[in-house]
């Protein structure tokens, strides 16, 4: 469907011709508590399917790949499933276990031959399939206060697992079933794992720093590279003037 301008109650022309969307999903989640254990659990699980639109301005100028309307159609599906699991151990001290499963579907294909011009009758087919696994860690504690200085540690761990394989097949006859044409396909594993420490520390609710570092390790970065390393410090200070209250912070 087409989406109109409209001047004076009459619709003066469409906006973008030869396109059509349609998206649905259905998703939804609980959360359990037993004692100091909370347990949060999601799920989502959705689909888009969309033409791809004609170019009225090219089509206009004459430019030839846009003469006939486009026969593209993309279709992306994702899955997505989760669970937080937050312990207290003690008032001061808390845990925090993450696991995360997502699922990913992209393809896209010509529906017919464009027939832009007499050699123009083969037909595109493109698919992609990415799926990521991944677990985090981390927990909090509030270190015992002393001469107005309050404190807290936090230390974690994350990695994930990702997967992504792709499809393209060029000059092919047909869209379904075994697909002839020329074909190209890309895989790309990858894994990354980090680790992390934080700590932040606050003088008689006015000064407050933060100082902290994480190690990462990540596949892509090649075998020689190693671990990447990325510190960060930071300092504000509080202050109240009249009924203003300023709050200066510089950060690295």
């Amino acid at each position: 469907p087409g989406v109109g301008s409209a001047k004076f109650g009459r619709i003066i022309g469409d906006w973008t011709p030869n396109y059509d969307s349609r998206t649905s999903s259905v998703f939804g989640g609980t959360q359990l508590t037993h004692g100091r254990l909370t347990v949060d659990l999601s799920g989502r699980y959705a689909r888009k399917q969309f033409d791809w639109p004609m170019i009225v301005s090219l089509r206009d100028a004459g430019y030839e790949p846009y003469l006939t309307p486009p026969t593209e159609v993309d279709d992306l599906r994702q899955e997505m499933v989760g669970a937080r699991f937050t312990y207290e151990a003690t008032p001061r001290w808390r845990h925090d276990i993450t696991i995360g499963y997502d699922n990913s579907y992209y393809s896209y294909y010509y529906e017919r031959a464009r027939e832009t011009t007499p050699a123009d009758t083969f037909l595109i087919v493109y698919t992609s399939h990415a799926e990521k696994g991944s677990l985090a860690y981390n927990n909090s504690l509030e270190l015992p206060s002393a001469g107005g200085i309050t404190s807290t540690l936090t230390t974690g761990v994350d990695l994930y697992d990702l997967n992504v394989v792709s499809f393209y097949t060029g000059n092919a006859t047909r869209n379904f079933g075994t697909i002839d044409g020329t074909v190209s396909a890309v895989r790309s594993p990858g894994a990354n794992f980090g680790l992390f420490g934080q700590l932040q520390a606050g003088f008689r609710e006015t000064v407050y720093l933060t100082a902290g570092v994480r190690g990462e390790r990540n596949d892509n970065f090649g075998d020689d590279y190693g671990t990447a390393v990325s510190p960060r410090i930071g300092l504000s200070i509080v202050r109240g003037v009249g009924p203003v209250t300023i709050k200066p912070r510089v950060a690295y």
